[in-house]
């Protein structure tokens, strides 16, 4: 009976010098966990993994976890912009800055139709290749401090600015049509390189017409196409839209016919000249608008008898 708790003594003895001698690791309660806000690369967290019928104890690094968070996010960005750098599907941004660099453009395709307004700083098209908008589908509002044009072969630039009262033009401009419904401003240093006036025919109705109306919107030059000698005289003229120092010039352009134009005399005669001109084929008589309607009046300023 001796012997045998001796051995029990003995086995007992041998159990608790070997919880001595090997160090057993102690862990802190959760609450007394030190919190963090970064990991590191040497940082090991603990989970449990399922292994046969029992679940095991593993480990991880921080640098092991980074590594796969990133490899699994980016395969899954590359497979959401197919691989295109295009965002296929991706309607609702709050928010985005593009940089400078390899990845600070971004490319609109023709088809592309903006809903929202772009207005801080500027948005503009890479690689333009065609029009932007079209007359069936215009832009509806386009912002920018100065709008620069490129030319066909882009490798010169026109630019097109607003100073809160003047449009100004970095180069030259040519239209086939222009309307203007004011003035027009020259300065001194204006030079005109061509200046053509415009002609319209005017054809009196009969020989007896003693009243000129020319129509509205009548060009400077009225080149008269005579049914005969208009012997009994044009002592008026009128139309609509005349205006004070508005020029006109009258020009006979029928050959066998001539026209009396005749002085002020008394009435609603209308032509202040320096006396009666009978106009043969080529002669010009250039008259200034000096009344508007309805006291309508002209004073000649020239007169060529060819």
């Amino acid at each position: 009976m001796k012997n045998i708790q001796s051995y029990i003594h003995t086995i007992i003895l041998a159990i608790l010098l070997s919880a001595v001698c090997f160090g057993q690791a102690s862990y802190d309660s959760v609450a007394a966990f030190t919190a963090k806000t970064t990991i590191g690369v040497t940082d090991i967290f603990p989970f449990q993994t399922k292994v046969a019928n029992k679940y095991t104890w593993r480990k991880i690094t921080g640098q092991s976890m980074w590594d796969r968070i990133t490899d699994t996010t980016e395969a899954r960005i590359t497979t959401l912009l197919n691989a295109s750098n295009s965002w296929n599907g991706i309607n609702n941004f709050d928010g985005a800055t593009f940089n400078a660099g390899a990845h600070g453009t971004v490319t609109f395709g023709d088809s592309v139709v903006s809903l929202a307004t772009t207005r801080l700083h500027q948005m503009r098209r890479y690689n333009a290749v065609s029009n932007i908008a079209a007359a069936t589908e215009p832009m509806n509002n386009v912002y920018a401090k100065a709008f620069v044009v490129i030319n066909d072969t882009e490798n010169d630039s026109c630019v097109i600015f607003y100073d809160d009262s003047t449009l100004t033009f970095s180069k030259d401009i040519s239209m086939p049509n222009l309307t203007i419904t004011e003035t027009v401003s020259m300065d001194s240093g204006t030079v005109f390189n061509t200046f053509v006036l415009g002609i319209d025919a005017y054809s009196p109705i009969t020989v007896a017409d003693t009243i000129i109306t020319f129509p509205v919107g009548q060009v400077p030059i009225a080149a008269f196409i005579l049914p005969g000698n208009l012997t009994d005289g044009i002592s008026r003229i009128t139309g609509t839209a005349f205006t004070n120092g508005q020029i006109i010039v009258l020009r006979n352009a029928t050959v066998p016919y001539t026209i009396l134009l005749k002085d002020y005399v008394s009435g609603d005669d209308n032509l202040y000249l320096a006396g009666n001109f009978t106009m043969g084929y080529n002669d010009i008589l250039t008259l200034m608008c000096i009344a508007e309607e309805p006291a309508l009046a002209w004073v000649e300023v020239s007169r060529s008898n060819n």
